[in-house]
């Protein structure tokens, strides 16, 4: 944990000399899984939705390109993410990299859920 919270002051501070420079500037962490982890293991869904909760109220939002298995899993770890800002009361951005493929598109997400 203590690497999370030293990650977090290189983040906070990073932040202020950026937006300093220039204040409109959105800050946002990148999510990306290449190896698919998130697909099979709810743990790891789980244990990424505390670590993003953890860095979060420092950025402006997430990004994530990521897939988890199915639309159904997909959504649940939004929904997830998203309501655990709700309950900390952090008014952030979540961002999805869609893949560029119609099909693949449509296997993996379900864009009318991720919406509301």
């Amino acid at each position: 944990m203590n690497d999370i919270a030293d990650g977090i002051l290189g983040i906070v501070d990073l932040r202020k000399s950026l937006k300093e420079m220039h204040p409109p500037l959105q800050f946002v962490i990148s999510i990306y899984d290449p190896a698919m982890m998130l697909r099979n293991s709810a743990m790891v869904r789980q244990e990424v939705v505390a670590r993003i909760i953890a860095v979060i109220k420092e950025v402006d939002g997430v990004e994530m390109n990521v897939t988890a298995g199915s639309k159904e899993r997909l959504y649940n770890f939004v929904k997830s993410l998203r309501n655990e800002m709700i309950r900390k009361s952090y008014d952030k951005r979540i961002f999805l990299a869609l893949p560029s493929k119609p099909e693949d598109l449509a296997k993996q997400f379900d864009i009318k859920e991720l919406v509301k």
